[in-house]
């Protein structure tokens, strides 16, 4: 959507990347060369797979990338959904933690380092006071996977078994030992494809023998450790595929878990973080207990979204939403700072996050009370700041808001409202069907709101 910034609307879903199905170079942090000097590099020394097969399922993976996908839960077609990326044999995540910078002088005490997404950390551009922005959101979108799925092939050759299988134990390892090292919970996922086109769907005592020597050589669990021998057709080898990825993506739903219970945790504990080093500047302040949780309640919302689970979302940014415009957050920033101007952008990131989470749950009328709710509390607030609502620029604020809903409409491709039904709005849920309600408060067509958006435009 235009105007916000990239990334902080996307729906978001589960990160899956895929290793050992392509030559693909390896990523590219978007950060400045010192920064990715300390990126954590996942790499195997083993080749990727060229085979007719592994292209099948490179292909058939990619097909289920879901980011392009309604954000609408009716129209899915799988058990699971993902947000895919390729990788050959490498693969670099952000550091976990940002060493000092070395313009700043080392303190005393070793410092507490943090995220370089952080504004704890005082290379991140939201150091010291700042709230939380896109960049947080692309870190758990695009740079940190929830599983890394690894693709092996395990040979039939019984003169290189041994070896083979020991290679794959070393560098199997190798990649878990680099993940728990980086300090990140994402879940190492291995399949290993037969190279046999002779062998049987069925497994041979050998072969048998020979993955739960692997397995246990990696002490890796049964649920995240595959073997695909060859199938009969490319439909066998698309179930196949299915399987695992619904097996993976219990895993990458624990995974998200997790980190909101993190997020929760820290929230319920009271305690405000303190930065790695004090902010020089004098008019600087740091984060205030009532601004981390903010930040807590906000990454809730979104680990909850990531989890698909919109209900617990809609609480989260409930509470985040009130923490940004309460007396001991907005009111004690600089109105019309920089810090000031974000704070207002992150309400409207949170109140888009919260339709879509109400137009997924299928409450269109309250969607739009969230819609109309909240630019009437953001037009009382930009009065009492002294600039008004009789101006260019919240004709424009106005005009964009509308547009809003536009795209979140043409997003979730809600089937009541589709041409073909002629539809000027969508009845209202069940819940509020007993009350008295405005004909605003029904969700229009998409041509309500371009009609809404043209009107501001003009004035």
């Amino acid at each position: 959507m235009d105007g916000y910034p990239a990334g902080s609307l996307d729906h978001n879903l589960p990160f899956l990347v895929v290793a050992g199905l392509t030559e693909a170079p390896v990523n590219a942090l978007p950060f400045d060369n010192e920064l990715k000097d300390q990126g954590v590099l996942l790499q195997s020394q083993l080749p990727s797979l060229e085979t007719k097969e592994a292209k099948a399922l490179r292909e058939y993976i990619a097909s289920q990338d879901a980011a392009d996908q309604p954000w609408n839960p009716q129209l899915a077609t799988k058990p699971y959904k993902f947000r895919v990326a390729f990788t050959g044999r490498s693969f670099v995540l952000p550091p976990r933690r940002a060493r000092l910078p070395e313009d700043i002088e080392t303190p005393e005490f070793p410092p507490v380092l943090h995220s370089p997404f952080s504004p704890l950390s005082p290379i991140s551009p939201l150091y010291p006071d700042g709230l939380i922005d896109a960049q947080w959101i692309q870190k758990h979108q695009q740079m940190v996977p929830s599983v890394y799925l690894c693709f092996y092939t395990l040979t039939s050759d019984a003169s290189m078994a041994t070896l083979n299988d020991n290679q794959l134990k070393k560098d199997i390892n190798i990649l878990r030992l680099a993940l728990t090292q980086s300090g990140y919970k994402t879940r190492l996922v291995v399949a290993l494809l037969s190279d046999d086109s002779e062998s049987s769907p069925s497994l041979s005592e050998d072969i048998q023998e020979r993955l739960e020597n692997i397995r246990r050589g990696v002490a890796m669990d049964p649920k995240s450790f595959f073997y695909i021998p060859t199938q009969d057709s490319f439909t066998e080898l698309e179930q196949t595929t299915d399987s695992i990825l619904s097996t993976i993506y219990s895993h990458s739903i624990e995974y998200y878990r997790d980190l909101g219970r993190h997020a929760r945790k820290k929230r319920t504990r009271g305690v405000t973080p303190q930065p790695t080093v004090p902010p020089t500047s004098g008019t600087s302040q740091t984060l205030t207990l009532q601004d981390c949780n903010v930040r807590y309640d906000f990454k809730a919302g979104v680990f909850a979204e990531f989890r698909q689970e919109m209900d617990s979302a809609l609480r989260s940014y409930d509470q985040a939403y009130e923490g940004v415009l309460s007396e001991d957050v907005m009111d004690m920033i600089p109105s019309w700072s920089p810090r000031w101007n974000e704070a207002r952008l992150l309400t409207d990131v949170i109140t888009i996050r919260a339709i879509r989470c109400s137009l997924w749950n299928g409450q269109t009328t309250s969607a739009v009370r969230r819609w109309r709710a909240h630019r009437d509390r953001i037009a009382d607030f930009v009065d009492r700041r002294g600039r008004g609502t009789k101006n260019y620029g919240w004709e424009a604020w106005e005009s964009r808001w509308a547009l809003v809903m536009v795209n979140l409409i043409d997003k979730a491709e809600l089937a009541q409202l589709a041409p073909s039904t002629l539809s000027l709005y969508i009845q209202p849920e069940k819940v509020v069907m007993g009350e008295r309600l405005q004909p605003w408060e029904m969700l229009h067509h998409t041509g309500y709101w371009y009609r809404d958006a043209a009107r501001h435009l003009h004035s």
